[in-house]
């Protein structure tokens, strides 16, 4: 800036007044301001002193020290510049050319703080001067103030005083201008993104409360239609709520990737501050910058989840099974669905199949996924209360919306996995994986909410087509033999299998291990399945309320206490095939991981049946052990002395039992049964041909330690 400072002292002089000695304050004035015009600085010193030393008002001292001072300047007394320039002010604060010299002076020695002070009174006295604006742009500059300083250029260029460094200016603030648009930018992201996550989650919570309340509380018996007029605007707003959720969600994942790279950017900027730059900070910006955003995008591109579907069942091979389903799509006018397939498991379930758009517009496949295991057990009655309730998802349009929520999920819950994998420091200092949290925990009440809603829609149209009581009923015992199929039944397969046993109907065995549950842990599954305790995030409400709910009400169809698995033409046969296809997948596990099968014993189903029920009460004794309950050793003797009926005195599935017994002895205190019952499983083990195995060893160590103790 020191040409500045040049230029504005040239501006200053004048001409040489007349030959002679000046007289007066002025003349010694107008005699400096000559010579330095001569570049004679000194010179124009000595006449300044003049000037100052013949002043007769504070005027004319402020102008002669304001002088003083540039001729100061230019001979390097940088101290008595600034000290003259002072004066000068102190003089006369409204001098325009004290403010002028004391800004210049200012400038030269990096006080840019007190040049823009005092050039921004110079501007306010002479607001026509060009050269004072100009004055004032160069200390705006040096402070990066770039937006005033551009104005101040423009109103000096306006003025006449033109500046080759000007154009600095408008480079310099023009790009600040852009950053700032960036800074408002990212800051309207993340108040845009707060306020979507505020909105969503007040909206799920205020529908939720409304509507799940207001269904679980209707009084059923008073109804004539399965959904109310308003009930249907009610689901209108809530799929309206869901699709915001989800827009919202696809429409932040652009800001998402903004975000993180921003923050990223930032705190690496951040680490480069610090006088000892670690790399560890280094390394965990670039994570949150370049990993983070990465996460978010690599998790658009999931693989389309596979469908495993069973055989799929026509009208031709089992007729009986279409005129029910016929029937119960009549009931919960729904429309017949366009594929069945029967599943070897338990699960009974509905969706629609095809492309998304086919499927959002309602004209994807309409399935129904029919869990054979579920059959056993229930009436042709409750088994089509239950199909009721799933063709009523049908009937209230909810399968259409399900897949793209579950896209959703599944997308939101791998972008928060994948950041979270990247290491502690993401997930500590992440913004963005911070909101995918919270924008999950929202987004997975508010579809919770829905399920539960919509559940409770279903079984109103199940409940009003076969009865609340065969509803109630038909839940009940689907879920407590759930339950059981899925605790029991490939303990079965593989206990039978390993020892040697077939097993050609595995349901036969559930129904009868769901037979011999003890009591005590009936209840305390019970408790846990059908009287479970809500939570918010449970896609159904607990099924005791969902019964209780529908108590009493009349079914406006007639009874059908027959079983279930009438339905098909060849029960036995169906349940021979899933049972097969079940054992296979046991047999290539148990290969795959080593384990030795022995050679098949011949048995009739009733045989499998007694031996999967004494095999789950040997597991059920164990359960009860775990959870500190009485009476577990009684329900462990009883399950040896009915696997010895079942199978045999001598038989391997015998051993892993009495190994427990002989803990449970050992426990006691009886160290002579407890020695029995290990020498028992010995034996089995040594006339079966594996006695020097691996098990057969830890058995005689076991032998060994209560023989020393």
């Amino acid at each position: 800036m020191r040409s500045l400072v040049l230029a504005l002292i040239a501006g200053q002089a004048a001409l040489l007044p007349p030959e002679g000695a000046p007289q007066t304050s002025a003349g010694w004035l107008e005699r400096g301001r000559e010579l330095l015009q001569a570049s004679h600085p000194r010179d124009a010193r000595d006449a300044f002193d003049q000037a100052v030393g013949r002043a007769e008002t504070e005027e004319e001292r402020a102008e002669a020290l304001a002088e003083r001072a540039l001729a100061q300047l230019q001979l390097g007394s940088k101290a008595a510049a600034q000290q003259d320039a002072y004066d000068a002010v102190a003089s006369s604060h409204a001098n325009v050319a004290a403010r002028r010299a004391l800004a210049a002076v200012s400038m030269d020695l990096k006080d840019y703080e007190s040049a823009a002070v005092h050039a921004e009174v110079l501007v306010e006295l002479t607001p026509d001067d060009g050269d004072a604006h100009a004055l004032l742009a160069g200390a705006y500059l040096e402070l990066d103030r770039n937006a005033e300083a551009l104005v101040e250029a423009q109103r000096a260029r306006a003025l006449g005083a033109d500046r080759p460094w000007f154009a600095r200016v408008e480079e310099l603030a023009s790009r600040d201008a852009w950053i700032r648009r960036g800074w408002w930018g990212v800051a309207g992201m993340a108040i845009f993104l707060a306020a979507g996550l505020i909105l969503l989650s007040s909206l799920g919570s205020l529908l939720s409360n409304r509507e799940v309340g207001r269904l679980s509380h209707a009084q059923l018996g008073l109804l004539r239609s399965e959904e109310t007029p308003a009930e249907r605007a009610a689901g209108r707003l809530y799929q309206g709520v869901l699709w915001f959720g989800t827009a919202l969600f696809y429409v932040s994942i652009p800001m998402m990737v903004v975000l993180s790279l921003v923050f990223g950017g930032v705190l690496l900027y951040a680490v480069f501050q610090l006088p000892r730059v670690p790399i560890q900070l280094v390394l965990g910006a670039l994570l949150i910058a370049l990993g983070g955003a990465w996460a978010v995008v690599r998790s658009l591109f999931l693989p389309r989840p596979r469908q495993e579907e069973g055989r799929r069942l026509t009208p031709a091979g089992e007729p009986r099974l279409f005129e029910a389903l016929n029937e119960v799509a009549q009931v919960a006018t729904s429309g017949m669905v366009d594929r069945v397939h029967l599943e070897a498991d338990n699960a009974i379930g509905v969706r629609e199949s095809g492309r998304l758009w086919q499927v959002l517009t309602g004209r994807g496949e309409r399935v129904l996924h029919l869990g054979y295991a579920a059959l056993p057990g229930l009436t042709l009655d409750e088994l089509k209360a239950i199909l009721a309730h799933e063709f009523g998802h049908f009937s209230h349009g909810e399968t259409r919306l399900t897949p793209f929520i579950h896209r959703t999920t599944q997308s939101m819950l791998s972008m928060a996995q994948r950041m979270a994998n990247l290491g502690t420091m993401v997930v500590v200092l992440s913004p963005v994986y911070w909101f995918l949290r919270l924008f999950a925990a929202i987004y997975l009440q508010v579809t919770a909410a829905h399920s539960r809603r919509r559940e409770l829609l279903a079984d109103r149209a199940a409940a009003l087509a076969y009865g609340g009581d065969t509803f109630g009923q038909a839940l009940r015992r689907y879920v407590e033999l759930s339950d059981t199929f899925d605790r029991a039944a490939f303990g079965i397969l593989v206990a039978l299998r390993e020892a040697g046993h077939p097993c050609r109907d595995l349901y036969r065995c559930v129904l009868a291990a769901h037979d011999v549950v003890p009591p005590r842990l009936r209840a305390l599954r019970e408790k846990e399945g059908v009287h479970r305790v809500a939570r918010a995030l449970d896609s159904h409400p607990p099924p005791y309320e969902r019964i209780a709910r529908v108590a009493g009400l009349p079914a406006q169809r007639p009874p059908e206490p027959g079983p279930a698995v009438s339905l098909f033409r060849d029960p036995d046969a169906v349940a021979r095939e899933l049972t097969t296809q079940l054992v296979d997948k046991v047999d290539a596990v148990m290969s795959a991981r080593g384990m030795r099968k022995l050679a098949e014993q011949a048995a009739t189903p009733q045989d499998e049946a007694n031996l999967g029920a004494a095999l789950s009460l040997h597991s059920a004794a164990l359960e009860l052990r775990e959870r500190r309950e009485p009476g577990a050793e009684d329900v462990l003797r009883d399950a040896v002395e009915r696997l010895e009926r079942a199978a045999g005195e001598g038989d391997p599935v015998l051993v892993e039992p009495l190994l427990e017994l002989s803990r449970s002895h050992a426990r006691k205190g009886d160290r002579v049964k407890a020695e029995r019952a290990l020498e028992r499983a010995l034996h089995i083990l040594e006339a079966g041909g594996t006695g020097t195995g691996e098990r057969a060893g830890e058995i005689r160590e076991m032998l060994k330690s209560l023989e020393a103790a």
